[in-house]
């Protein structure tokens, strides 16, 4: 498609849901019905806040797993304490069965090796407060459990689940690496959300999306072989009775310490004195307000610690592991990248403390985030290592600070995640990241229609989610950053993270949220850049000159309000850089008129796009005549 006729459609305005409209300021966002009904009913409010009638319904998990290496099979019971704050008489549980995905003729985003397939989740035994269940049924990778006699408003249920299961090997975010290495994701039944929007989230898991869990505390034993270590979300209970006495005092100094401090190393493994002996060892974790739990193990791993000051008031650290095979590129360097880049979390962006007493980056495959826990790939270059450990590590904050549901609206973690860090990231020679996520969009939109950024994820292709959910929503808020500047950038992002930390936020509260903690309406910003099918191509319609000073008419012909960066030449070969940030496009208009103030001869003006993109550059210099 050539440029032109691109840009023609890229103006287009999707017609995405059936819409209702919003009340107040807001009344220029459409909004799906379900949204309208929620601020009717008081759950959500227009300012951005939680409404009066906000709920969200919460458990308890006590798990107990057994992990045999050689079969790679997960044996567990797990006990559920489920409470229904919502206003409704739940008739059933929506039960999530990740492992599913693995089964033969399971729905799945990709192809997968018949190698990796394996029978799924075996339930063997279900008992709902403590009585036998009723009827309990599989649907892929959900179940449903049928109650009888209801779950009445506030009260609870407790539910006991025997099951077993084998990890793949290398599967979507998990699996097996060696013979005696992997990462446990998506690994426990699970009671899906039940929220004040849809109801129960009966979304499919295929591999492509991820999150959106409620808040949970967790206590979990992993049994393995003593031979083996295990790292998990939340703090070890029992270190004293799986570590060997030279490894438990590293351990303990490694929770208190600035520095790097190799808890094992490969020394240790040689001599085999690493955890306790007599044939196996239950490792104890526990979570608090937690989204999720994950947990990794290793016979032959290297073990990295240290501690950061997350919260100088309080005087809270954070304890920070690395778990890697000894040839894992840079992997060494791990702890501290991971280190810096939680101090910096903590004090500049979003300069909120961060939530959690531990963060383990271990080193299995890809790049993936759970509460505490990170799965990542051994990258040969350490600007790699740096860029998807910062990346992770900012997932803490969405989805786990805030329950983003990442099934329909991946792009509100996606996008903060890579923004978050980049301030961090572009300290490192080589790092700018910022520059690396623009160029994918600009790639994208050369190529590809545009998708607004509002279209949920489970509509989207492989290409559009990731443009979707990671670069292009993170350009806006650069863009929205330099609107506002950036200490008001900074406090309406920390209100809106206050407002619904530990709740579900969902697009609109984020959107009212900015609006109400700004002091005004930004919808003349967030219609084109996530409502609409708009690009950026900005470019000079004319320049005219009025005593000392060129008038500049700018057209902005994609519809997407951007930066405005002028480069002014002189005759004697002098330069000048004039800057204006998106608002120049607050009125909505499709051109705008800058000035150059200037007594010199002018012989061209050029558009820089600085930190930003366009998708017709040819229209971007204007020479004199």
């Amino acid at each position: 498609m050539s440029k032109r006729n691109f840009l023609m459609y890229g103006v287009a305005v999707f017609c995405i849901f059936v819409m209702g409209t919003a009340r107040g300021q807001e009344g220029s966002l459409r909004m799906p019905e379900v949204y309208r009904k929620a601020y009717q009913q008081g759950t959500r409010s227009y300012d951005g806040r939680p409404g009066p009638e906000y709920w969200q319904n919460s458990s308890s998990y006590r798990i107990q797993v057994t992990v045999d290496p050689p079969t790679r099979t997960l044996t567990g019971t797990e006990t559920i304490r489920y409470v229904n704050h919502s206003p409704d008489v739940l008739t059933q549980l929506v039960i999530r069965l990740y492992q599913n995905l693995y089964k033969v003729g399971a729905a799945r985003t990709g192809s997968m090796p018949p190698e990796k397939l394996h029978q799924g989740v075996e339930v063997t035994k279900i008992l709902l407060n403590g009585e036998e269940a009723g009827q309990f049924s599989e649907d892929g990778t959900n179940a449903t459990l049928s109650l009888p006699e209801g779950l009445v408003p506030g009260d609870s249920l407790r539910l006991e689940i025997h099951w077993s299961e084998q990890l793949t090997c290398q599967g979507y975010r998990s699996g097996f690496y060696d013979q005696s290495t992997a990462f446990a994701g998506y690994w426990y039944p699970q009671i899906a959300v039940y929220d004040d929007l849809n109801g129960w989230d009966t979304h499919q898991y295929t591999g492509q999306l991820e999150f959106y869990n409620d808040f949970a505390d967790f206590d979990v034993t992993v049994s393995l072989p003593d031979s083996f270590i295990v790292w998990g979300t939340g703090v070890l209970q029992n270190p004293d009775q799986v570590l060997e006495n030279n490894i438990l005092r590293r351990f303990r100094r490694a929770q208190r310490s600035d520095d790097i401090i190799h808890i094992v190393t490969a020394e240790d493994l040689e001599q085999s004195n690493v955890t306790r002996s007599g044939g196996a060892n239950a490792w104890h974790f526990r979570a608090a307000g937690v989204t999720d739990f994950a947990f990794a193990f290793s016979s032959h791993y290297l073990w990295d610690g240290t501690s950061v000051e997350v919260d100088p008031a309080g005087e809270r650290r954070a304890f920070i592991q690395s778990a890697y095979r000894a040839d894992a590129g840079s992997f060494d360097q791990v702890a501290e990248v991971s280190r810096k880049t939680v101090d910096y979390l903590s004090r500049e962006m979003p300069g909120i403390p961060y939530p959690f007493p531990t963060m383990t980056v271990f080193n299995g495959s890809g790049g993936m985030e759970y509460p505490m826990m990170v799965n990542e790939s051994a990258f040969s270059s350490f600007a790699s290592t740096f860029g998807v450990t910062s990346h992770e590590i900012a997932h803490t904050y969405f989805p786990f600070y805030m329950g983003i549901n990442e099934r329909m609206y991946a792009w509100m973690d996606e996008s903060f995640a890579t923004f978050l860090p980049t301030g961090l990231q572009s300290e490192l020679p080589g790092g700018n990241f910022r520059d690396h996520y623009t160029q994918r969009v600009a790639d994208f939109f050369d190529q590809h229609f545009p998708v607004p950024i509002i279209v949920t994820s489970d509509q989207l292709g492989r290409t559009s989610y990731r443009i979707n959910s990671y670069g292009k929503p993170a350009l806006a808020w650069d863009v929205l950053k330099g609107v506002l500047g950036d200490d008001m950038f900074k406090q309406t992002l920390q209100e809106f993270m206050h407002r619904w930390h530990g709740k579900h936020p969902m697009p609109y509260d984020l959107f009212f949220s900015f609006n109400d903690a700004a002091g005004e309406d930004l919808s003349w910003f967030w219609k084109p850049w996530f409502f609409e099918a708009r690009v950026p191509d900005l470019g000079i319609r004319s320049v005219r000159k009025a005593g000392d000073t060129y008038w500049v008419t700018v057209e902005n012909r994609g519809g997407m309000p951007a930066p405005v960066d002028l480069s002014a030449t002189f005759a004697d070969q002098s330069t000048l850089i004039i800057h204006h940030t998106a608002s120049v496009w607050q009125g909505g208009g499709s051109e705008v008129t800058l000035p150059i103030r200037s007594a010199k001869n002018l012989r061209s003006v050029t558009l820089k796009h600085t930190g930003m993109i366009d998708v017709n550059p040819e229209n971007d210099a204007y020479r004199m005549p």
